[in-house]
């Protein structure tokens, strides 16, 4: 990769934030964007996301608009889902920035899907809320590609100095990139990535006493989930690589913290907010694919024509207008819902769109909707409290919101699926289920297990497993 870094142009956006500083008495950021060559996506992470972390890797479906970000020039870290004051901290960050170029300094972010739920060792790294605004991010977008460089400048900050260290982080970020080799993964058995097994009459029997709950008429629908953990790890970027070729569909996305990375390819958007229009879908029934045309147009069919489905989406849909309805002057769903086809899994999809009120940020819609009734359940207090006291999970990021929100509070958030955490000693695989009245434990355990194979199976495609000889 080359480097067409300007250093003056650089130079002068510090300056020009010092001289901010000075006025104010209190640090400023220095956003800055230089035009930049194409690159190689999963080989920058692959190689830098070790040596400068946090790192981000981010690519939305079916698009040409894809970021890898490294370090941070600053955090909003809390341990709550306090989201007035997240709107307020990054308000007063991006408030007195010196920006130069037409970007706008975005912050990429993730949050648990329950603060209130015991947590997990494993997921000590990754806070409650967290939005992280790199130091470093490489951008495409419409086919034209920037390097975003963010720092906070202080009133006795010696700008030639940070100049000369940013240019020198810049060159090593780049020139590891054409010596990285995607990591194959070697097991001693092939047993190894195969389901351990161990929990499925536990949870299908967890299945059984939810569906018996509702039964009883005080919820209408919760969201079991489980977790898988093998007992081996996986190179990240080896794994996203296979990822990003498996499901152009889907939200690819990696984040790394203290030596662990939560990465997937999730088919669902959340919320997504630009110039004050709103897009989300309801993602809710699931059908295996076929492993013929023939087979598979059928199970969509079985899927499309399902009671117990068609009901389950159906209260996803009703959910996500009724919260979003007071934010928006308009909002409108398909009137039905149709097939979402994945590699493994095919989902009834509903798109919703709106137009939202005067200043409503993306923070402000993140509130309103999570956990929304396709990770939760209905009525969500209700839903919440059963999965607290019955679950025994820390989800962690899992089934949250991840995405990002630019420096006008627009943005656009996924909900974390098909994803795992990995890190230097194993990888534990998520999965959730929806469960109504009707659901069958069996089914719902095979559904879980065909949602792990998103990134089971993208493992396998990266492994070397040794013929097994007499």
């Amino acid at each position: 990769m080359s480097l067409p870094i300007e250093e003056h142009r650089l130079l002068a956006g510090l300056v020009s934030a010092k001289n901010k500083a000075e006025q104010i008495r209190k640090p400023v950021l220095a956003s800055m964007s230089l035009p930049w060559t194409d690159f190689d996506m999963v080989g920058l992470f692959g190689a830098n996301y070790q040596s400068f972390q946090p790192a981000t890797l981010w690519r939305p479906p079916h698009s040409d608009m894809q970021s890898v970000s490294f370090s941070s020039a600053y955090e909003i870290t809390i341990e709550s889902h306090d989201w007035a004051q997240i709107n307020r901290l990054w308000q007063q960050l991006i408030s007195e920035a010196e920006i130069q170029g037409d970007h706008k300094p975005k912050a990429f972010s993730g949050f648990c899907f329950d603060p209130k739920a015991k947590k997990a060792s494993h997921w000590l790294a990754f806070p409650a809320a967290c939005l992280t605004l790199p130091k470093f991010s490489f951008e495409t977008r419409k086919q034209q590609t920037q390097l975003v460089i963010n720092s906070l400048v202080d009133h006795d900050s010696d700008c030639h100095q940070l100049t000369q260290e940013l240019v020198n982080q810049v060159s090593q970020l780049c020139s590891g990139v054409h010596a990285f080799e995607q990591k194959q993964l070697q097991l001693a058995d092939a047993s190894e990535l195969e389901n351990s097994g161990q929990d499925q009459a536990k949870w299908q029997q967890k299945v059984a006493q939810t569906v018996a709950h509702i039964g009883h008429g005080e919820v209408k629908k919760i969201v079991l989930s489980r977790a898988d953990t093998l007992p081996f790890s996986v190179c990240p970027a080896s794994l996203l690589s296979t990822l990003n070729q498996r499901f152009k569909e889907s939200y690819l996305f990696a984040f790394v913290r203290n030596n662990q990375c939560f990465l997937g390819a999730t088919p669902e958007r959340l919320i997504a907010l630009q110039d004050r229009k709103i897009q989300t879908v309801a993602l809710a029934g699931s059908t295996p694919r076929g492993v013929s045309t023939e087979r598979d147009d059928l199970l969509g069919a079985q899927l499309l024509s399902s009671s117990k489905d068609r009901y389950e989406h159906d209260l996803v849909v009703q959910q996500l207008v009724s919260l979003l309805q007071p934010h928006c002057k308009q909002i409108s769903a398909q009137p039905q819902p149709s097939l979402h086809k994945l590699p493994q899994i095919q989902h009834l999809i509903t798109p919703i769109s709106g137009q939202v009120q005067n200043a409503t940020s993306i923070i402000d819609l993140l509130a309103v909707l999570h956990p929304s009734a396709a990770v939760s359940g209905l009525p969500r207090p209700q839903a919440l409290q059963y999965i607290r006291e019955h679950e025994a999970l820390d989800r962690g990021w899992f089934a949250a919101p991840i995405g990002w929100l630019d420096s006008d509070f627009n943005g656009e958030f996924a909900v974390a699926l098909r994803s795992a955490l990995v890190t230097p000693s194993d990888i534990t695989l998520f999965a959730g289920c929806g469960l109504v009245s009707g659901s069958v434990p069996e089914h719902e355990y095979q559904e879980s297990c065909i949602k792990m194979n998103a990134i089971r199976d993208s493992i396998r495609s990266i492994s070397f497993v040794p013929s097994v000889t007499e």
